[in-house]
């Protein structure tokens, strides 16, 4: 795949240009990841001298999940959310927040609303994550059955950073960011135009089946951040919403 690692200051580019095609384009798992854009400008050129013109804001891929950094927002099972009690993996601001599991035998998942899917179009579910406390190795991601049937899960070791037990619908991903943070994304194709909810579960073994119940602990907490869903194979530059 094509990685691409953009690191622009003073810049000026000489249009026009499709900014967001060039700069957001993926092959097959290839992602780019914006770090550093600043005094970005368009440009032309009047007899031999450069006129700088509007700053370009950064290109950043249209995030689908509505609370993407609220997980107390989202809604609970099995699970309570404490909101920004760490700093994030990304911009090392205390906006992280803690998934901490019920001491009953249950799902222990986190469900944000619903989002329109359209068929046979690939999509990508990403997270931060991180083992805090107790037995909160594994995570499993999943999209709703409604648009993806029901092969479209993963599950994730975010001690070892390893991809485990998954859907056969789904390509899983997991990548570290430093001080035991991972940013997890699952890859799968909608088999239907529909409305379906992203789901985020802790799991209680790394080949746990397909939204699972297990009996929780209070003892088993993790981190969160920066829920992002988005049209294509790779999980690009976060973008809050």
């Amino acid at each position: 795949g094509q990685h691409i690692d953009l690191y622009l200051k003073d810049v000026y580019l000489v249009g026009p240009f499709g900014f967001d095609d060039i700069l957001l384009q993926h092959v097959d798992d290839g992602s780019s990841y914006i770090h550093q854009w600043d005094n970005v400008r368009e440009a032309t050129i009047d007899d031999g001298v450069l006129v700088p013109g509007d700053f370009i804001p950064a290109p950043l891929p249209t995030n689908l999940v509505t609370n993407s950094q609220a997980f107390n927002l989202w809604s609970a099972t099995g699970a309570t959310v404490d909101a920004n009690v760490a700093n994030d993996p990304v911009n090392d601001a205390a906006v992280a927040d803690r998934m901490t599991e019920t001491a009953n035998l249950s799902q222990h998942s986190l469900t944000d609303g619903t989002i329109s899917f359209t068929s046979a179009a690939d999509y990508t579910f990403s997270v931060w994550a991180k083992s805090e406390g107790g037995s909160s190795q594994f995570i499993q991601l999943l999209f709703g059955s409604a648009a993806f049937g029901s092969d479209a899960w993963c599950n994730f070791d975010i001690v070892n950073g390893t991809v485990e037990t998954k859907g056969s619908a789904a390509v899983g991903k997991i990548t570290s960011w430093g001080d035991g943070w991972y940013r997890c994304s699952m890859t799968a194709p909608a088999t239907s135009t529909a409305s379906a909810p992203v789901v985020l579960f802790g799991a209680n073994a790394a080949d746990m089946t397909r939204a699972a119940s297990y009996t929780g602990s209070t003892a088993n907490t993790r981190l969160l951040f920066g829920a992002q869903v988005e049209a294509g194979k790779a999980a690009n530059t976060y973008a809050a919403n």
